[in-house]
């Protein structure tokens, strides 16, 4: 049976119990007998003859009858605060009870999702442990192989190959210290007011630099306005979803617009070839999925950007479209300086 069961059960008791006693009370009072208007009482021990109801009644009966049913009155009043304080604490047992069975369903969630992050970590740490453990294997490969090679255009080519992989490792590595903070909540932000078209032109300015020749950035016409956030951070995060979304469309031009709301600003980032299926979106903030793969070339801009714009008091959502006009969407709230 049920908390809420037992719940009501006790409920209709506490109502049957009072009812009953209640009850009780009211025969006792209907127990009185008053006398007759023209009933004569005569001195103690003599008859008292009532010509209407035509009882006889002893008057000392009358007395004796009243004290009684003043007593039973009271031991009943009495039964009453018993049986509501029974109930009551009845009541608040059960209240405690039902209490500490969804605290205890509460930390069993806890616990799952405890030992479900844990194991995310144990996984994350073993990968990563294991992808360091191959770069540096393959880098001192490369390293070995350049100080043997005879040939300049061979050391040459092992000496660009070398700094490449240790550039994009090195990024790699950045972005996992990012992830950290972020997740341990050691993040630092400066808050400064800026202009907000400023800023996203610089931002567009600099990932055109970064894209494929068939791909091509464009700022819708937005109204400019002062706007108090972290530069740093705001640049980062733009910076990470229009690369994702350049390199992830089939062409085209990726649309950036933002929009001011109040004291708030909400940024759209879409693309007219911009096509994600429901499984990329399932794993796209999936940290084991973006870090699978060689050290460097795993991807946690997502992730870095989606925790840098939570910690700003934003809020990142998807809207993935598999035939095209997948878009991204974030609203910031201007952040008074103090």
């Amino acid at each position: 049976m049920s908390t809420i069961v037992k719940y009501a059960i006790s409920l209709l008791l506490l109502f049957y119990t009072t009812s009953m006693a209640w009850g009780q009370v009211e025969g006792a009072v209907e127990t009185i007998h008053p006398l007759p208007h023209d009933t004569v009482c005569p001195a103690a021990g003599d008859t008292c003859f009532a010509e209407p109801s035509g009882l006889f009644r002893p008057a000392y009966d009358m007395d004796r009858l009243e004290a009684e049913s003043e007593k039973r009155i009271f031991i009943i009043r009495i039964q009453i605060v018993l049986v509501l304080a029974l109930s009551i604490t009845v009541l608040l047992l059960f209240y405690y009870l039902f209490r500490f069975y969804r605290i205890k369903q509460e930390l069993a969630v806890a616990a799952k999702k405890a030992c479900r992050a844990d194991k995310k970590t144990s996984g994350f740490l073993q990968n990563m442990s294991h992808e360091v453990q191959v770069f540096l294997q393959e880098i001192s490969g490369l390293s070995d192989a350049l100080i043997l090679e005879s040939d300049p255009g061979k050391k040459q080519e092992y000496a660009t190959e070398i700094c490449s992989r240790n550039e994009r490792a090195q990024r790699v590595i950045f972005d996992i210290l990012d992830v950290s903070k972020i997740e341990s909540d050691r993040m630092q932000f400066q808050y400064e007011k800026i202009s907000l078209n400023g800023l996203v032109e610089e931002v567009c300015s600099s990932i055109r630099q970064q894209i494929p020749d068939d791909v091509e950035i464009l700022l819708l016409p937005c109204e400019d306005r002062p706007f108090t956030t972290d530069p740093v951070r705001l640049n980062q995060s733009l910076s990470n979803l229009l690369h994702y979304a350049a390199t992830h469309t089939a062409g085209g031009r990726i649309l950036i617009k933002y929009e001011s709301l109040a004291n708030e600003v909400c940024f759209t980032i879409s693309g007219e070839n911009w096509t994600m299926t429901q499984e990329e979106y399932q794993f796209l903030f999936d940290r084991l999925v973006q870090t699978s793969g060689k050290l460097e070339d795993m991807k946690l801009d997502m992730l870095i950007s989606r925790g840098l714009l939570v910690k700003m008091g934003g809020a990142l959502t998807v809207f993935p479209d598999p035939s095209g006009g997948t878009r991204f969407e974030f609203i910031l709230r201007d952040h008074p300086l103090n």
